[in-house]
């Protein structure tokens, strides 16, 4: 029984976090929870027992990796930003260090 139960949840929670790669806005968990017919409350607790980080933890740890590889593979850091999906440079260079541990030229 449980495999069958957990099986499910990581299949609707495979399509919501898939949802997560995909937007450049991270969803609500409203709109999280729904996709995955559970409520916010009960999807927020299975998303993080299943992958170890909450939904957003999850959206903020895919944004910086999509911002990784822009910047190893662009030749400009404006453009990295904006293609991993930064709504402005000015939100990515509050948390960059955070994000890269160093300067994102120097990255």
């Amino acid at each position: 029984m449980w495999v069958q139960i957990r099986y499910d949840y990581d299949f609707r929670l495979l399509g919501t976090s898939r949802l997560i790669e995909r937007s450049d806005e991270v969803p609500s968990l409203e709109t999280l929870a729904q996709r995955s017919h559970m409520s916010p409350f009960y999807f927020h607790r299975v998303f993080k027992r299943v992958t170890g980080l909450t939904p957003r933890q999850y959206a903020v740890a895919h944004r910086s990796g999509r911002l990784r590889q822009q910047l190893k593979g662009s030749g400009s850091v404006t453009h990295a930003i904006f293609d991993a999906g930064y709504q402005s440079s000015s939100r990515f260079y509050e948390k960059s260090d955070e994000l890269l541990g160093m300067r994102p030229t120097d990255y």
